[in-house]
């Protein structure tokens, strides 16, 4: 029996982490907890949550509410973000509920961001359908971080996937690459997150054009650990069976018998379009809601009993008794709050 190499590696990578998140590192990292406690370093807004495309491992389609920020409430959530504990270091993202180009107001949105501070780090994720040169260059002026899941490389498979042409992406993805070396910037990345073996893919005239082009290239293969549950939204056995990819990834046995916190509940406020607050980057379906900054400050959320108690639980090793948090399948270890600076 020929053992793949992806499961050995995630075999190593499990090992490693039982070492280094074991509990008695802890001490180290709860005083750093504490004051990223005080305030959020990450705003992970959400202008809109429509989407352009349906990616079949996506639990957008079944959200029932859906829409865009207003202008009010945006430039509020921004202005207090950015005003309020000027001594930590922050950023802002956005894309990760929806498409942000879907809210044609985005690029009016980032210039509003840089009239009040010029060297704010701005990061988003977008699918690249709608990146047009226009875009492109208003992103890439202003200095933005851009994460472009790209995915599949070849035609059929992303169709399939995402159920739109391929070639529409794949040329604006190529354009944005040729803008950004005329520019001189390299504050972005290709996610290729395959269906495809490493063998497969190795083979594709489409992924190598790509690696011709930048260096910039983030591979995962679904056979390995790239498909995520969506904090229990997403059945991944039934969706594995349903494209007709039968290796399973290996089961997570490390993280969910260390129960390790993550490091989401103590650095990133997830907003949504409507101003309500939820629980992390993986409930997309807002299951567990923070707080709404329709009525709240960011602060009065960051530091609300709510939040706090969710922390608490994480922090004395109980996540398998926080909602969402249980059954998630996703975890970056709160020991990475060691390589953060806060002011």
């Amino acid at each position: 029996m020929i053992i793949p190499s992806e499961a050995i590696d995630y075999c190593i990578w499990s090992l490693r982490q039982y070492i280094f998140e074991n509990r008695i590192f802890d001490s180290k990292i709860l005083p750093l907890a504490k004051i990223f406690s005080r305030f959020p370093q990450e705003l992970a807004l959400t202008t809109t949550n429509l989407c352009n495309l349906k990616c079949i491992w996506c639990p957008n389609k079944h959200i029932k509410s859906k829409g865009v920020m207003g202008r009010e409430l945006y430039e509020k959530i921004v202005n207090e973000f950015i005003y309020d504990y000027r001594q930590f270091n922050k950023r802002i993202l956005f894309g990760e509920f929806g498409e942000p180009f879907v809210d044609k107001n985005f690029t009016d949105r980032i210039d509003y961001i840089r009239k009040i501070n010029s060297t704010l780090p701005i990061s988003l994720f977008t699918n690249g359908y709608a990146l047009n040169k226009e875009i492109a260059a208003k992103l890439i002026e202003n200095k933005a971080a851009i994460t472009i899941s790209l995915d599949e490389v070849e035609p059929d498979l992303y169709f399939k996937v995402k159920g739109k042409d391929f070639n529409v992406v794949f040329n604006n993805v190529l354009d944005f690459i040729d803008l950004a070396k005329l520019k001189n910037h390299n504050l972005f990345e290709v996610q290729v997150k395959t269906l495809m073996s490493r063998k497969e893919i190795n083979k594709s005239k489409n992924f190598h054009l790509l690696k011709n082009k930048t260096r910039n290239i983030h591979l995962r293969f679904m056979q390995g650990t790239a498909m995520q549950n969506w904090a229990g939204s997403i059945d991944k056995n039934k969706l594995f069976d349903k494209i007709g990819l039968h290796k399973k990834p290996p089961h997570r046995f490390i993280k969910e018998k260390l129960n390790v916190p993550c490091i989401r509940l103590f650095t990133t406020l997830q907003v949504n379009y409507d101003g309500k607050v939820h629980l992390c980057c993986k409930d997309m379906l807002g299951k567990v809601i923070l707080g709404d900054l329709n009525e709240n400050s960011i602060k009065e959320v960051w530091q609300g009993g709510k939040i706090e108690n969710i922390r608490n639980t994480a922090i004395g090793r109980q996540r398998n008794k926080i909602p969402l948090c249980n059954i998630c399948d996703f975890l970056r270890s709160w020991r990475y709050l060691k390589g953060r600076k806060f002011c």
